[in-house]
């Protein structure tokens, strides 16, 4: 598996970064505008107008960025996901993943929280560090492999529901864990080339800041230029993984799926169903009588009527029996 600089370091460039940044820096634009400028009275009020602003950045900012993973996947033209109403729709289905996620973080605390109470509640012994440690850093890398897990299949899908698919997913892991380790260190490796020139661009916006207090908002923009660009970055690698991960190993990946859903059928979601291929069992019996149309013509306009093969032997019959009359 290979990953192109260029083209991670190329693929955020356009409007759509700009309005991005925009999105992400809005919220906190808001805060400093309302607390500097306004009179505020309630102070319930302006949370929940901060609240509200926040959440539809949010809701953009998410649409955007799984909308062009898709696009990385599927080597899409153009690139760039246009603003519309489709945006929002997944932008919605963003938000139930991160919902979810948040679910699962906070249940992940509550199981730690209880292990660890029980723990000190036995011993409370300074050896007890050698144990803590490793352990939490075996549960942040896994949950770090988890997530990256999730939301390359939900750009894939852009099905919330798959923060919840712990099988499908642990097969995920299982099978591509050296793949989603080099994405992150590409991603590290990413970050440091990245490091120096957005940490000049955010001082010297820093500094434009220091000389002229109004210089604050484009400051607070850079800043969110800065996010947004390193978001994308990491989307498009994440986005060339999963990609070459689904042109090469797609059948057998399947393949894996289905045989540890047979082996328990409660635990992994089913994937639509195609009515067409259905094929009822009692349709399968050769009891059955096998039922034939007889045409009427268009002319009288009554419909086709069903008739078992029994009434049609019959029909013959009867056909025959003045002939025979008339013959005696």
């Amino acid at each position: 598996m290979k990953f192109s600089l260029t083209k991670a370091l190329g693929s955020p460039f356009g409007f759509g970064l700009l309005l991005m940044a925009f999105f992400i820096g809005l919220p906190t634009m808001s805060f400093v505008f309302m607390a500097t400028q306004l009179e505020i009275s309630n102070i319930n009020l302006f949370m929940v107008v901060i609240a509200v602003i926040y959440v539809l950045c949010y809701l953009v900012t998410l649409g955007y960025a799984a909308a062009s993973g898709h696009r990385y996947i599927y080597n899409l033209k153009p690139t760039v996901p246009p603003f519309n109403f489709q945006l929002l729709k997944i932008g919605l289905k963003g938000l139930l993943f991160a919902f979810n996620t948040l679910v699962l973080l906070l249940a992940l605390w509550l199981l730690l929280t209880l292990f660890f109470n029980a723990l000190f509640a036995i011993t409370t012994h300074p050896t007890l560090i050698f144990l803590i440690i490793p352990l939490i850093i075996v549960i942040g890398i896994g949950y770090a492999f988890y997530m990256m897990t999730a939301w390359a299949r939900f750009m894939d899908t852009f099905r919330p529901s798959l923060v919840f698919s712990f099988p499908s997913n642990w097969i995920f892991m299982k099978r591509y864990w050296t793949k989603l380790l080099r994405v992150i260190l590409f991603i590290v490796g990413v970050s440091v080339i990245l490091f120096i020139p957005l940490v000049f661009i955010i001082a010297v916006a820093q500094v434009a800041v220091d000389m002229h207090v109004r210089l604050i908002y484009a400051y607070i923009y850079i800043t969110g230029l800065t996010q947004a660009y390193l978001l994308m970055v990491n989307v498009n690698v994440l986005a060339q993984a999963y990609a070459w991960i689904k042109n090469e190993h797609d059948n057998n990946f399947e393949l894996e799926v289905k045989l540890a859903h047979v082996e328990n059928p409660h635990l992994i979601e089913e994937e639509p169903v195609v009515m067409k291929d259905i094929v009822i069992l009692s349709d399968l019996k050769s009891n059955e009588p096998q039922t034939t149309k007889i045409k009427v013509s268009s002319k009288t306009g009554s419909k086709a009527k069903p008739a078992t093969g029994s009434k049609v032997k019959s029909i013959k019959t009867t056909k025959k029996t003045p002939i025979k009359s008339k013959k005696s």
